[in-house]
Parts: structure tokens; C-alpha cells; sequence
């Protein structure tokens, strides 16, 4: 960022482009931050022009006086959101917004009051028969919303709260919230086996091929395959264009990311960058630049979104979740997300290779700890990681053994 001359508090957004390795002025989206002190707290926002900055910074709509020490819950939860609005994905906020349905317990208490104890009596209301009751009792447990909670009474200390705020929330209140501690350790225990095994994504993808019944179909089938064996989160993938593919290099771009409206009133979009802001180059084996052959030729477009009946609006969610599910299901695979397959090929790519570095930088990862959750632990990485273990000492000429006599 770059301070703008003669508008305090004000900077334009640059990024980094990799083809010409350097940074670039931002030309759309929000290309101002702006910035400001409020009751000695320092709060920021993004903004797409100058105007919108400029009017942020000088107004004092946010501003709680200083004696006002009985300020309830649901004003600060209302300028949480709004302080998140601009950092977070449309589908993460809808998300957020979903949750804090469950935090009107607290609406009208003031911060001052919130305590531990009661959170502790919400957390007991929450898991009464009566609200499980309406969500089929299906509910495990209430993690995200003590997260929500968290997130919200953080927000507080560090952008409100005039003097040092210690939060309430407590480390056993994300054990507290737990609905059936035996069944939510079960379905745990079950998600560290999130992936499919080769002779499983083998079956699938099999099955998806026999469900091509005419050349339309046939774009769902080379979606499985190139989640199956890119790892691309199935929004990059339907934001692909042909001319993000490069078939001399075999390799693909993902710079974008689809986001389905997950309810009424909002609309599809398609968004100029990646769930962690960055773009990737990933290379692509023979096998899906084939199929992705295959695809061209079978709807004569060499244009547009690759994923997509017309080039011009991506498949819809749930019409590729049918279609995978009912693959899925004909094969005896008990998974229902398309999501399983970046697991599998985490899971596959790890099992195959050992390369972790190289596995991060082709899922997108920030960190080796977010691609170890997808990469599971298989007993044959266990093996081989012992016997390599095993070659190392033996082959070592500083440890030395005594052998028992015969």
C-alpha cells in the first residue's frame, strides 16, 4: 500500500503480479484502505473509491463515548459484520451471518456483564431437546458458533474496548459445546479418513464415464477427472478458462474462484482471485490434458469457461453435486462432496511422492499445516517413512550395535 499525498489516513492497494515481478496499482474490486483511531483504537476498511474513503474517515458513526461502559452485545456484533464485510468471501459471511442466529442469547447484554458462567447457561440452552429438536438432532456440536463468539468478543478488546478487555471465553468452552461427546468423537474419528482409496476414485471416475450419455454430460466427467488429479478446489476449477490452459507446457493458471449463492437474492459471481488471494501455475499430467482435448472437440469452443454449457456461465453447483453423488453412490462410496476429491489427491499425491513442499504450492496453501489436513496419513506412508528410517541407521557409521553372541 501507498499513502496517498495530502489525504491522511488513505493508501491506494497494490498487488503483486508474477508475470512482470513486480507490483501493480489495483484497477478493480477495492483499491483504497483508509484508516483511523477510535477511542485509541486503530480500525481500517477497504473501499472501491476515493469518495467512499474519504467519507469512512470523517465520519464518527462508529465512535461509542467514552462513558458509555453499558454498551449491549448486538451493537457490537452488528459492527463486527461490518467490519468483516470487505475481508471475508460472500459464502463466508452468508456463513457467519447463519451462525449468529444462535448468539441472540446475548443480544441485549451489556459487554460489561457477559461472563464465562454465562456462556456456560447458553451452551447448556443451546443443547436442550427442544432447539436440537428442530435441527433433526443431527447437531454435534456448537464449535463454529463459540468461534463466532470468540471472533466477536476479540473484535471488542481490540478495536473498542478503551481499556484492557479480557475476554470471558474459555478453553472449555469449546469442549462444553460439544452436543454427544461419543458420536461427535466417532464422526471425528471418520473425517481423518476423509479420501478415497485408488480402486475407489477408480470405480467413480469409471462410473462418471458410463453416465456421459451424450456429449453434454461428458464436461462433468472431465471435471472429475481434473479434481481428482489437480487438487483444485471445484470453485477454481469452473472458473477456468481455455486460455488459462496452456497445452505446450501442460500447465493450467488459477487466478479465480466461482462463488455460488448459497441463498435467495443473491447471485453468481465470479471472483478475480484464488480463497487465499494468490495465483498458482499447477502442471497437468497427459492424462487430463487428453481429456481436456477430448472436451474441446466434443463442443467445438475453444473459448470461454471450459467447465460450462455456453463459455459463459459456469456449472451449477448442485446440478455437478448430482452428478457426482449419484456416481458415488453407484459404486457404494459413502462420501457425498466433490469436495472428497482434493483429499484423495492430497492423500494419492503424499502416498506416491513424499514431496509436501511441492504438494502445498500445487493445493494453494499458505502454510504445511492446512496441507497436511488434506494429506491423510496412510499406513503405507508409515512404512515407508520407517524404512527409510531404517536404511538411514543402518548406513550410518557413528551409531554402532553390539550384537549378542551365538
Amino acid at each position: 500500500m501507498i499513502k496517498i499525498p495530502n489525504s491522511t489516513g488513505i493508501c491506494t492497494i497494490w498487488d503483486w503480479n508474477n508475470k512482470k515481478s513486480k507490483y501493480q496499482k489495483r484497477e478493480q474490486g477495492f483499491k483504497y484502505y483508509s484508516y483511523k483511531k477510535i477511542n485509541n483504537k486503530q480500525i481500517a476498511k477497504n473501499f472501491k473509491s476515493l469518495d467512499e474513503a474519504k467519507k469512512w474517515r470523517e465520519s464518527v458513526n462508529l465512535v461509542i463515548k467514552q462513558n458509555d461502559t453499558k454498551v449491549c452485545f448486538k451493537e457490537i456484533k452488528e459492527r463486527f459484520f461490518e467490519h468483516i464485510k470487505q475481508k471475508v468471501k460472500v459464502s463466508t459471511y452468508d456463513t457467519y451471518l447463519s451462525s449468529s442466529k444462535y448468539l441472540k442469547f446475548f443480544d441485549e447484554i451489556p459487554l460489561a456483564d457477559l461472563s464465562s458462567s454465562l456462556i456456560d447457561n447458553w451452551l447448556l440452552d443451546l443443547k436442550t431437546s427442544s432447539v436440537l429438536e428442530i435441527q433433526h438432532k443431527t447437531r454435534l456440536s456448537y464449535r463454529h458458533e463459540v468461534a463466532l463468539l470468540s471472533g466477536i468478543l476479540k473484535y471488542y478488546g481490540e478495536y473498542i474496548a478503551i481499556e484492557a478487555y479480557v475476554t470471558p471465553m474459555k478453553k472449555r468452552h469449546y469442549d462444553d459445546c460439544i452436543v454427544n461427546k461419543e458420536k461427535y468423537h466417532i464422526a471425528k474419528n471418520k473425517n481423518s479418513q476423509k479420501y478415497l482409496s485408488e480402486s475407489q476414485l477408480s470405480s467413480f471416475l469409471n462410473e462418471l464415464e458410463n453416465q456421459s450419455s451424450d456429449s453434454s454430460d461428458f464436461v462433468y466427467t472431465v471435471l472429475g477427472y481434473f479434481l481428482s488429479f489437480t487438487g483444485c478446489r471445484v470453485g477454481e476449477a469452473c472458473a477456468l478458462s481455455w486460455s488459462d490452459i496452456n497445452f505446450e507446457t501442460k500447465s493450467a493458471k488459477i487466478s479465480k474462484s466461482v462463488m455460488w449463492p448459497r441463498k435467495k437474492g443473491t447471485e453468481l459471481k465470479i471472483s478475480n482471485l484464488t480463497k487465499n488471494g494468490e495465483e498458482r501455475v499447477i502442471p497437468l499430467m497427459d492424462l487430463l490434458i487428453e481429456k481436456l482435448n477430448m472436451l474441446k472437440g466434443s463442443n467445438s469452443r475453444p473459448f470461454g469457461l471450459i467447465f460450462s454449457f455456453n463459455g459463459i456461465e459456469p456449472l451449477k453447483y448442485r446440478a455437478i453435486q448430482v452428478r457426482f453423488n449419484r456416481a458415488f453412490k453407484e459404486v457404494g462410496i459413502e462420501w457425498r462432496s466433490c469436495h472428497i476429491l482434493r483429499h484423495t489427491f492430497a492423500t494419492m499425491f503424499m502416498n506416491l511422492t513424499g514431496m509436501e513442499k511441492s504438494l502445498q504450492g500445487i493445493l494453494g496453501h499458505k502454510t504445511p499445516k492446512m496441507t497436511n489436513h488434506y494429506a491423510k496419513l496412510t499406513d503405507h506412508i508409515r512404512e515407508q517413512g520407517m524404512n527409510e528410517f531404517q536404511e538411514a541407521i543402518s548406513s550410518n557409521k557413528i551409531l554402532k550395535f553390539s550384537r549378542p553372541a551365538v
